[in-house]
């Protein structure tokens, strides 16, 4: 059996910007240590996780007023017209960067432009779970053949401003990702659905980014220059990184079904053998979907700080009561541990070393920073090396 694949599951709190730091690394890592399979990402925390609490959170007098609506003052151009980004950006294009006649009709030179590439990939990659789980949250799926029409097929502006980009691919990819979910809101309130907000908007972007390879947060000046001082900081920081950490643990505990079943979608397109590397709450999602009935075919599961273990012991685990062992279809089960990480637990004890095997990663973090310590350590990759062994 050849090389497969390994589904890389993220934890509690996590969404798109920092799973892909993590992610990027991972596979990096994977790399290093001679790992053949092809590292997959499986981001459900944009799709499928809590949104910020705003309405809820209390004020108190010492709180600045708060800020103008700057979102909707950065987005005012685009409700009126998707296309106002890319017209600006194909109205200024870099120096060099406009392909000639010859170099449109005949093709380009041997290495091909950064631009092309771009656009090639826009025009031709399948649409991502990832982004149909997102589209679906917001009601806006079922118009989304219309709006990539409408944005990307139909009119020429979104191709003449990535030409227009040359090299500076980031800045278009952001213009065109913003189009297309400016066109996408407003479909979905022209059907009478709720706008879908600020919060959907921003995740968008931020996907179609990532699916197109231009995963880079941080634009030039183009853009980022035409709406100077239209944003603010957001406030209650520590309520931005708190709530998708606490909130989404519950959200699994009283509905975990979409996080499984998306999962499962994920396993049904990789090539075999598959393997699972789950973390924190990803860990939980991957036992509970491996242990309950008709389970997906997987070759190894490997949990990383993972609280699976006591959930199972305390009787909250979803698929399992206590005192009842793994079925029979369960795979091999790696478990990583740190005792540093005050969110690890072992399984050993509780389902037998024939059954699982819980190997310690000594990262020498301290208890916060320990639960994601992990993928930096030798001893991790090694591990899964080891277990993911033909």
């Amino acid at each position: 059996m050849g090389p497969g694949s390994i589904l890389f599951v993220h934890g509690t709190g996590v969404r798109l910007k920092a799973y892909q730091k993590t992610y990027v690394a991972a596979c990096n890592r994977a790399t290093q240590h001679g790992i053949p399979h092809t590292m997959v990402e499986c981001e459900w925390g944009d799709g499928l996780g809590i949104d910020l609490p705003t309405l809820s959170l209390p004020r108190t007098a010492d709180d600045p007023p708060a800020p103008p609506e700057a979102v909707d003052q950065q987005w005012s151009y685009l409700d009126v017209d998707p296309f106002f980004e890319l017209r600006l950006l194909a109205a200024a294009p870099v120096a060099g960067a406009t392909p000639t006649v010859s170099q449109l009709q005949f093709g380009a030179p041997k290495e091909r432009p950064a631009h092309e590439v771009f656009w090639e990939t826009v025009t031709t990659k399948p649409i991502s779970l990832e982004l149909e789980t997102l589209l679906e949250r917001a009601h806006a799926l079922e118009e989304w053949p219309a709006v990539w029409g409408l944005i990307v097929m139909q009119s020429d502006i979104a191709r003449q401003a990535v030409y227009a980009s040359g090299d500076e691919t980031a800045d278009a990819a952001m213009a065109l990702a913003r189009a297309l979910s400016a066109a996408v809101s407003q479909r979905v309130q022209a059907r009478g659905w709720p706008a879908p907000g600020a919060s959907f908007r921003d995740r968008l972007v931020d996907r179609l980014r990532v699916d197109w390879g231009q995963q880079v947060f941080a634009l030039s000046g183009r853009i980022k220059g035409f709406f100077t001082g239209l944003l603010r900081e957001r406030r209650r920081e520590w309520s931005e990184r708190m709530s998708p950490e606490l909130g989404d643990i519950l959200l699994y505990q009283a509905n975990g079904t979409r996080i499984r079943a998306f999962i499962r979608k994920k396993i049904a397109r990789l090539d075999p053998p598959v393997y699972l590397l789950a973390h924190s709450l990803g860990g939980i999602a991957c036992v509970d979907l491996l242990a309950m009935r008709n389970p997906p075919r997987v070759e190894g599961l490997i949990t990383v700080g993972s609280q699976a273990p006591l959930l199972y012991e305390i009787g909250a685990l979803r698929s399992l009561k206590r005192h009842q062992q793994l079925p029979s279809t369960f795979p091999k089960w790696l478990n990583l541990y740190d005792p540093n990480d005050f969110l690890s637990y072992v399984a050993e004890g509780l389902f037998g070393k024939a059954r699982v095997n819980d190997v310690a990663v000594l990262s020498g973090e301290l208890p916060l920073a320990a639960h994601s310590a992990y993928w930096n350590c030798d001893e991790t990759w090694q591990a899964i090396e080891a277990f993911t062994r033909p």
